[in-house]
This record gives structure tokens, sequence and C-alpha cells, in this order.
């Protein structure tokens, strides 16, 4: 028999993104709480994403933001997007690090922008 020999190169793109993958507070004053810094998550996917759950950890808050705020229960239709903010409210003074963590019912779920502030 005939061996044929096929080269398939393939690329993806994961159904959801969030960006930026960072956020970086300016330095905030114990007690006190930063402005909100936004992040956007896109649907890439052929399919309507539902979000169960966005959370964040430590002294960061999770804030509606944007024309078109994430909340739990947003279904991003596809190629659809939404905003959501965090704040710092420091605990303690030096660096503080921190997650957003955003579940959703897509593949790569859940997912996670790392938060860096530094109280004062």
């Amino acid at each position: 028999p005939k061996i044929q020999t096929y080269n398939v190169t393939a690329s993806g793109v994961w159904p959801t993104a969030m960006s930026p993958g960072t956020l970086n507070f300016p330095p905030t004053a114990i007690g006190s709480t930063s402005s909100p810094l936004q992040v956007t998550v896109k649907n890439f996917s052929g399919a309507a994403v539902t979000l169960s759950n966005i959370v964040a950890s430590g002294d960061y808050n999770i804030v509606a933001a944007g024309t078109s705020p994430c909340s739990s229960g947003t279904v991003l239709s596809p190629n659809g997007t939404c905003t959501f903010g965090v704040t710092f409210s420091p605990s303690a003074t030096g660096k503080i690090a921190g997650v957003a963590t955003v579940t959703h019912n897509a593949p790569n779920s859940p997912q996670v922008v790392a938060l860096t502030g530094t109280g004062n």
C-alpha cells in the first residue's frame, strides 16, 4: 500500500479572553479606595458564553464599569464584549498582590487577571 503524509498546521484562539492580563494600581493610602481600572472580557467563539462569577481576592473589589458592564449572569453573544472594574483598598502598607477571577461556561474557565498595588 502507498502511504501518504500530510503536514497539518493549526492555530487556535481561546473562546474567551480578558485584557489586560495584569492591573497595576498606583500607591494608595490605607483606608482609601483607588479609582477603578477596567478589564474587558471578549467572546471569540461562535456560541454565547455565560459568565457565572466575577470575584476579586484580598484588598481588591469588583465594580461595574464601562458602557457594557459584566456581572454574574452576563451572556456574551459571539464576538461580544463586556467590562468590569477593579478597585484597590489597601489594609496594610507595602506591596499587595491579588487576582480577579472570571468563571464562565467556555472551556478555558476560570480566567484570572493578576492584580498588584502598594498600600501607603
